[in-house]
């Protein structure tokens, strides 16, 4: 009976072991599962942002619906892994290499072929690939995409120029442009692609006011500005007035600001150069800085960011508002108003004109007519020279800008546009030439229309 019991007492044990292993392992399992499933639940697809797709069945340019069905391929021509950057006054995004390659091997009909940009797989917009060689004539009010992206131009010198192969350059020809659309630029920012914001105010994240306001170095600025270039119409440097849009307006009218002001941060791509408050004109606090004083209403579309308020003679500070680089983002972003000049002065021996090609444009200098050969040094040094002895020595890039600068110009002056090699020219890496024939003429043109007397000589001649 006792040898019963023994055994009996040892099976119970050996059963409960077997038991508790069963149980010890179905809990780790459980546990394991659960574990799982909760990672799987709170693991979150991170959102895809900005990228330009084909659409479903290559839908016609001619029957495109509305945005909001269309309907995209299921994979992305270009992603946002494709994008180095993107330049928001040019509207040129620099791809990666393998990209053009990708693009040129679409076949893009005469046409064209239709694309959405898209934020998060939602389109903002839509445009077309054209292709160089179609004779058809493009949609308006549409976005334009060229193809290839590597194009060759003749410059009329017996040159050819290669436009970058790794630039998609969007044009655009119609009233509501939504090239730089704010989900747009706001997934791009956040990606940390974009090129040149240029001017720009953004509101300081964090609970700072005019009294606190930190060391510009260690303000927190939010990804949005609050004011970008393209909510700016135009600046006025001489009374540092900004004409807005009216969405621009009216975010300013719809600030919370308070007797004692709101601080802002000017920058120029995304670099602080000063800070300010806006201002409720219904304050008595007097403020010593830049203060931009908010509008009650939307009668007016301009603002002017002050020194000191009520009056400049509140200000304490160092005046930047004319500092070098924010001018010169306005400019570029050909929203600068500048003064008139004065005319140039007559010249014994004329002017001479230089033209070259240099990072893709177009580079002229006028510079007072001599019996001395210039040197190339003098010719390309960039800068705005009128000396009071009459010595003009002036730079400017692009074909509005020289039309400008001839207009300067008293009537009846001899203009003599030369090109062609220098003496000193295997120093430089600059080749004087002619630009396309059209722009000769209209620079011919333009000259005839301001009674002056201008003689090209093309190379050889």
């Amino acid at each position: 009976m006792k040898k019963m019991c023994s055994r009996l007492a040892v099976v119970l044990i050996l059963v409960a072991t077997l038991v508790a292993i069963l149980m010890s392992t179905s809990c780790v399992k459980t546990g394991t599962t659960s574990a799982k499933t909760l990672t799987e639940e709170t693991t979150t697809t991170q959102p895809e942002g900005f990228a330009i797709y084909l659409t479903k069945n290559n839908i016609p340019v001619d029957v495109m619906p509305a945005l909001e069905q269309i309907q995209i391929a299921d994979t992305p021509l270009i992603a946002m892994s494709d994008i180095i950057g993107y330049d928001d006054l040019t509207y040129q995004f620099t791809l990666r290499g393998d990209v053009s390659q990708r693009i040129a091997n679409l076949g893009v009909p005469t046409g064209g072929l239709a694309f959405a940009a898209c934020v998060n797989r939602q389109p903002v917009y839509w445009g077309v690939f054209w292709s160089a060689a179609s004779s058809a004539i493009a949609p308006s009010s549409c976005v334009i995409a060229n193809y290839p992206l590597l194009q060759t131009f003749h410059m009329g010198t017996g040159q050819n120029s290669q436009q970058d192969p790794d630039i998609l350059e969007l044009a655009y020809a119609g009233n509501n442009d939504t090239r730089n659309s704010p989900a747009i630029i706001t997934s791009l920012q956040q990606a940390g692609k974009i090129n040149h914001e240029g001017f720009a105010i953004y509101l300081p994240e964090g609970d700072v006011s005019p009294q606190n306001m930190p060391d510009l170095n260690s303000v927190k600025l939010p990804t949005q500005s609050f004011i970008g270039l393209n909510d700016i119409v135009s600046f006025n440097p001489e009374n540092c007035q900004l004409t807005l849009t009216p969405d621009a307006l009216n975010r300013i009218i719809a600030l919370q600001v308070g007797v004692y002001g709101k601080p802002f941060v000017v920058c120029v791509d995304r670099i602080p150069v000063y800070w300010g408050a806006f201002w409720t004109p219904i304050s008595s606090v007097p403020f010593d800085g830049f203060a931009i004083e908010q509008p009650l209403n939307n009668r007016t579309n301009t603002v002017t960011i002050q020194t000191g308020y009520p009056t400049s003679s509140f200000f304490t500070g160092i005046d930047w508002v004319d500092d070098w680089t924010i001018q010169e983002s306005f400019r570029q972003a050909g929203k600068l108003i500048s003064p008139p000049e004065p005319p140039l002065p007559q010249s014994g021996k004329g002017y001479e004109l230089y033209s070259w090609l240099q990072n893709d444009q177009w580079n002229y200098t006028l510079i007072t007519g001599t019996n001395r050969d210039k040197t190339t040094q003098e010719i390309v040094t960039a800068g705005y020279t009128v000396n009071t002895d009459g010595w003009v020595n002036i730079h400017v890039t692009g074909l509005n800008a020289l039309e400008q600068l001839i207009s300067l110009l008293p009537a009846g002056e001899f203009v003599t546009w030369l090109s062609g090699p220098r003496s000193d020219d295997p120093q430089y890496a600059i080749d004087f030439a002619l630009p396309p024939a059209d722009d000769v003429a209209a620079i011919k043109t333009y000259a005839d229309q301001h009674s002056l007397n201008l003689n090209v000589f093309f190379p050889g001649s």
